[in-house]
């Protein structure tokens, strides 16, 4: 039985994301942890957590919904073929993924085993000033590389709708990582990009263009 201490950098929430939650069940079962210490960002409901770092900006979360649903389930004249997910946001704040400074003091005193990555999918088809998405991408990278040798890295992928960002992930993440999270559906968009695939720009013009209507 050993102990585990988990950092995670980009989460901002109000509550334990129910993501985190599988990431941990899953390292208990299987490593047999008689002691998580975890630390996030952000607005925390848990007790016995620890904050990283300034939260000034944060006295609110930011409001997020998804709306799950079954295969076959039906909403007007439309039939889901297969159970999936969607995701709405009005989010101004977590794209530029502040956590990063936030943690610099918490990464160096607490001296993680595991440091999550995750919510880059946050800078997707947001409109940024010209080279902040590529600056704050650059911090993130810098930030893992700067990690002691036997600090673990897990990125958690989600789903992306701009190969801008994917382009960016796959140099500047990917390479620094020593897992990766993703469902099948991001396992294929992952594929489509580093296997340039013509459909996959196809796919995308059609998705950004209904997003727009």
């Amino acid at each position: 039985m050993t102990s585990l201490k988990c950092i995670s950098v980009m989460t901002t929430c109000s509550v334990f994301g129910a993501l985190l939650a599988i990431i941990f069940e899953a390292l208990w079962t299987l490593n047999q942890l008689n002691t998580v210490t975890l630390i996030l960002t952000g607005l925390l409901a848990l007790e016995n957590v620890h904050r990283g770092g300034n939260n000034e900006g944060y006295e609110k979360p930011e409001n997020h919904m998804t709306l799950e649903y079954k295969t076959g389930e039906m909403w007007g004249p439309f039939t889901a073929p297969r159970a999936n997910r969607f995701i709405v946001h009005n989010d101004h704040r977590n794209p530029f993924l502040r956590a990063v400074e936030w943690l610099e003091d918490a990464l160096k005193n607490f001296q993680p085993r595991l440091l999550i990555v995750s919510g880059i999918q946050m800078m997707d088809t947001f409109k940024f000033e010209p080279g902040v998405r590529e600056a704050r991408i650059e911090k993130v990278k810098e930030q893992m590389i700067t990690q002691p040798r036997n600090t673990l890295i897990h990125f958690e992928m989600a789903s992306y709708f701009g190969k801008d960002v994917l382009s960016l992930i796959e140099k500047n993440i990917l390479p620094y990582t020593d897992s990766i999270g993703m469902n099948e559906e991001e396992v294929a968009n992952l594929n489509q990009k580093l296997s340039k695939d013509p459909q996959w720009d196809q796919q995308r013009n059609q998705t950004l263009a209904w997003l727009t209507l």
